[in-house]
């Protein structure tokens, strides 16, 4: 029950992290050159998008791994 408590408080700021990675990532030359290309959306996002923001989000929640233990220790 305590980690649900714990996890709860993260989501918004795990969210944040995806949105502002994908909005930064939705703006580089690449995708422009993709749409370009004829590429569809749902590729661009397989191919480009999620590959490049999963990097910030990982690093990001192991960091609130690490909190959510010392957390859950005290």
């Amino acid at each position: 029950m305590a980690i649900v408590a714990i996890a709860i408080p993260m989501i918004p700021r795990m969210a944040r992290i995806a949105r502002s990675s994908t909005l930064s990532i939705a703006q580089m030359p690449y995708i422009d050159a993709a749409r370009a290309a004829g590429y569809s959306h749902s590729r661009i996002v397989i191919r480009h998008i999620i590959p490049n923001s999963i990097g910030p989000l990982l690093v990001s929640l192991s960091l609130g791994v690490v909190g959510a233990i010392v957390s859950e220790a005290t």
